[in-house]
């Protein structure tokens, strides 16, 4: 996992990049990797966790959600969560 989190640290993007895009197009990244990430963002992404008021609320329980449920550190988590949000924006 540390290898897929350092790449996930890696990501330096904004409102305009597409976080899986960069996954999939990452060569030091396996498959197994990549559908991983796929597997997170799907599950963290969904209505029930995002349907609030508050961007700020839907980001937080993502990353509760992904910590509960996935190995990776709080950092990486967030950075997805952020990635996500501007899918809800």
């Amino acid at each position: 996992m540390k290898n897929l989190e350092n790449v996930i640290l890696g990501f330096k993007g904004g409102r305009d990049s597409d976080f899986i895009k960069y996954i999939k197009e990452n060569d030091l990244l396996s498959y197994q990797e990549k559908e991983l990430v796929n597997e997170i963002w799907k599950e963290s992404g969904r209505f029930e966790l995002w349907n609030n008021k508050s961007i700020h609320v839907g980001k937080n329980n993502a990353v509760k959600f992904m910590t509960e449920n996935f190995p990776l550190s709080k950092k990486a988590n967030e950075i997805i969560a952020i990635a996500i949000s501007y899918e809800w924006l």
